[in-house]
C-alpha cells in the first residue's frame, strides 16, 4: 500500500511539473500583434516577454508566482503606463488561457506557434 501511494505521488508530481514545461514556447492571440514567449528551466518559469516585430519592441513581464498549473505575472508598459496582472493556465498542449486584471479585465486565449525543425 505504501509503495502504491509513493508511486501515485511521484506520478502526480511529474505530470504537474510537465504542465509548466509545456507552457514553454511562443504564443499568439488574434487580439494582439505581440508574440508572447515563455522560457522555463527545471519546471520553473524563468522569463516571459512580449515581442512586437511591427513596433520593434520587447516588453518583459515580472514573474510574481507559479505553481504546478499556473503562472502569475505583472506587465508594465512604460510607453502608455499600461499595467496588468496576468494569470496563465494551460488548457491543452496548444492552448493557454490568459486572465488579465488591472488596466484590462479580460480573458484571452493564446495558441502555441508551431515548431519547425531543420535537419
Amino acid at each position: 500500500m505504501k509503495k502504491s501511494l509513493l508511486v501515485l505521488a511521484l506520478a502526480t508530481t511529474l505530470l504537474s511539473n510537465a504542465q509548466i514545461d509545456a507552457m514553454e514556447g511562443s504564443w499568439v492571440s488574434e487580439s494582439s500583434s505581440y508574440v508572447m514567449t515563455i522560457l522555463t528551466h527545471n519546471s520553473s518559469p524563468v522569463k516571459i516577454f512580449n515581442t512586437s516585430f511591427s513596433k520593434n519592441r520587447v516588453i518583459e513581464e515580472d514573474i510574481i508566482s507559479y505553481d504546478e498549473k499556473t503562472i502569475i505575472t505583472e506587465l508594465y508598459n512604460e510607453e502608455n503606463e499600461y499595467r496588468v496582472s496576468i494569470k496563465y493556465i494551460l488548457k491543452d498542449s496548444n492552448t493557454m488561457l490568459c486572465y488579465y486584471s488591472g488596466d484590462l479585465n479580460k480573458m484571452v486565449t493564446v495558441k502555441k506557434l508551431s515548431h519547425f525543425y531543420m535537419e
